[in-house]
C-alpha cells in the first residue's frame, strides 16, 4: 500500500503561534492531523524558522507540541469571541515559554546568526509559546480571526486595512466562498427567468 504524500504546511496565519494552530487543518469538521509522527514537527519547526538547523524530536515532544497547539488554539479562539482565558491553557504556554532560549552568536564565516542549543527542539517550542504571548498580550490580540468558511475556520491575524479580512486567503477560501455566492445568485437568476 502506497503512503500518502505529506501536506505542505501553511504559513499565512500572520504568527508563529497561530502557523502551529494550522497543524490542525479543517477545524472541527475533519480535523486533519499535519502533525502525525516527531518527523512532521522536527520538519515544521525547521520550515517555521523557529529552529535553524532540522533535527530530530521525540514522541513526547511531538505530544508537547500538540499539547501547546491546543493550548494556543484555546486561547486564541476564546479571544476572538471576546472572552477571557482558561486558566489552564495559560499554565501550558507559560510552561513552554519558560525553555531557555538557544544562545545567539554571528556566525564570521557565513555573516549569520546562528543559534545554538543542546535541545533545538524543546527551544522551537519555546520560541512558538513565546510568540503566543507577545500575540495574546499586545494590539494584535485584537486582530485575532477565523477563517468564515465553515471548513477551515482557521485562526490568522487581520493585518488587511481596516481589519476586514474573512478568510484565511483570498486563493483558497476567499475564492471558493465567492464562487459559491457567484452560483447561488447565477441559479436564482435563472429559477426567476424560467419563472417568467
Amino acid at each position: 500500500m502506497m503512503s500518502q504524500p505529506k501536506l505542505n504546511f501553511r504559513f499565512n496565519a500572520g504568527r508563529l503561534s497561530l502557523n502551529l494552530v494550522c497543524t490542525l487543518r479543517y477545524r472541527p469538521s475533519k480535523n486533519l492531523e499535519l502533525l502525525e509522527e516527531p518527523s512532521d514537527l522536527s520538519r515544521w519547526l525547521f520550515e517555521a524558522n523557529a529552529v535553524n538547523q532540522l533535527a530530530s524530536a521525540t514522541p513526547a515532544q511531538l505530544d508537547d507540541a500538540r499539547r501547546l497547539r491546543k493550548s494556543i488554539l484555546e486561547i486564541a479562539s476564546l479571544m476572538n469571541e471576546g472572552k477571557s482565558a482558561d486558566r489552564r491553557a495559560v499554565a501550558v504556554i507559560n510552561e513552554f515559554a519558560a525553555v531557555p532560549q538557544p544562545k545567539l552568536q554571528l556566525d564570521f564565516r557565513s555573516w549569520q546568526p546562528k543559534y545554538l542549543t543542546d535541545a533545538p527542539i524543546d527551544a522551537g517550542l519555546s520560541a512558538v509559546a513565546r510568540d503566543a504571548i507577545d500575540l495574546f498580550t499586545g494590539p494584535q490580540s485584537k486582530l485575532i480571526r477565523t477563517c468564515a468558511e465553515p471548513a477551515c475556520r482557521m485562526l490568522f491575524v487581520d493585518s488587511s486595512p481596516g481589519a476586514r479580512r474573512r478568510w484565511c486567503s483570498m486563493t483558497r477560501c476567499g475564492s471558493r466562498a465567492k464562487g459559491a455566492a457567484f452560483r447561488i445568485r447565477h441559479e436564482g437568476r435563472r429559477r426567476r427567468h424560467s419563472l417568467a
